[in-house]
């Protein structure tokens, strides 16, 4: 009993210090671009596209060699060293067309990483799985105390330092990857048999609804740092972190009760 909470506990700092890194990376991202670069609007709209793209391949191709291997830690390493390579990439490079491809790495890499940790919670609650938003409202809590404590320093670093702090997170994650289980050996495998829930019609409308909300929601994240940068000539950093950490907080009490 003791070694699971221990694993689990290790499962939630991971969980905490790698949406950290993307409370003080996501908020910012579009704001250096715009800033910093000077890339126009439709530039950096073509340029996030990117992610949800990359992401139909590598969370599938994570999750089939995850289920194949039994395997989650060696991948989540993989993933994290592809994140930070990507990041200090980024860090560096100023051409749209460079920025484009590594931007494709860090999709590839973050989504997989994503994916996998996702997987390695369920995996660790076991069939306590009912408890699954309690642990990973504590990505929640990372993502706002970074955007909401770090976006003060941006006012000195400048905004171009926020791969540098992602970085730094997600080498603090490495060290929590250990606390993964191993896969369990008796998930049930798909058949074509599963395939027979696309006939319904919930699932349509369910998907048709994500459609017409992720376009909004996208259209926000991608947009609303710009827009405060430009009403906010100074102190811009910490009223943009201010907008996402408020943001973020409403999902705390949502989690922790379902």
């Amino acid at each position: 009993m003791r070694s699971w909470v221990k694993q689990k506990n290790g499962v939630k700092t991971f969980v905490f210090f790698l949406f950290s890194g993307l409370g003080i990376f996501i908020p910012f991202l579009t704001v250096y671009l715009r800033k910093n670069l000077g890339f126009s609007g439709k530039q950096i709209g073509l340029m996030l596209a990117v992610f949800p793209i990359i992401s139909i391949i590598s969370q599938n191709l994570a999750g089939f060699l995850s289920d194949k291997t039994k395997k989650i830690r060696e991948f989540l390493y993989f993933s994290l060293v592809g994140l930070i390579i990507s990041l200090v990439f980024l860090f560096w490079i100023k051409s749209y067309f460079e920025i484009i491809i590594f931007f494709g790495f860090y999709s590839f890499s973050l989504s997989s990483a994503l994916l996998l940790s996702n997987l390695g919670m369920l995996e660790v609650l076991g069939e306590n799985r009912s408890e699954y938003g309690q642990m990973r409202l504590w990505g929640t809590v990372g993502f706002v105390s970074s955007a909401f404590f770090l976006s003060y320093f941006l006012k000195f670093t400048g905004f171009r330092f926020i791969f540098l702090f992602f970085t730094l997170y997600c080498i603090i994650a490495m060290f929590f990857v250990p606390f993964f289980p191993k896969r369990d050996h008796h998930h049930k495998k798909f058949t074509l048999k599963e395939l027979k829930l696309l006939k319904g019609k919930g699932f349509f409308i369910l998907i048709a609804i994500t459609f017409v909300f992720q376009i909004s929601y996208i259209s926000l994240d991608i947009y609303l740092g710009i827009l405060i940068a430009g009403l906010k000539s100074t102190s811009s950093a910490f009223y943009i972190g201010l907008a996402w950490a408020v943001g973020a907080f409403t999902e705390i009490p949502v989690m922790y009760y379902t």
